[in-house]
């Protein structure tokens, strides 16, 4: 393993120092698309059984003091969902451009 590391950085050269950014640039867009996948299964239970959603939204509504409906809250979740996949998108094409 340690040669196998060592083959790798020789092979990287000058440009061995541009690891832990990359890797830290991977990570980044890991959790982009991580968090994308958990909001998919909320967004999915308030379309399909608005009651279960409504526990969860009279207590958000309470916390920030805000009136929110069901449709309401469908419009935010579903522009906050597609927010951060196109956030995503935009993180993944510009690593792709980074690692030229």
């Amino acid at each position: 393993m340690r040669r196998y590391l060592h083959e790798i950085l020789t092979l990287l050269g000058k440009d061995k120092t541009r690891v832990p950014g990359m890797l830290l640039l991977f990570l980044l867009v890991s959790m982009l698309d991580i968090a994308g996948i958990g909001l998919i299964g909320p967004y999915v239970t308030l379309v399909i059984n608005p009651e279960i959603a409504k526990e969860s939204v009279t207590g958000i509504g309470t916390w920030l003091q805000l009136p929110i409906n069901h449709d309401d809250l469908l419009i935010y979740m579903s522009f906050f969902l597609l927010a951060v996949f196109l956030i995503k998108a935009v993180a993944a094409i510009w690593v792709n451009y980074k690692l030229r």
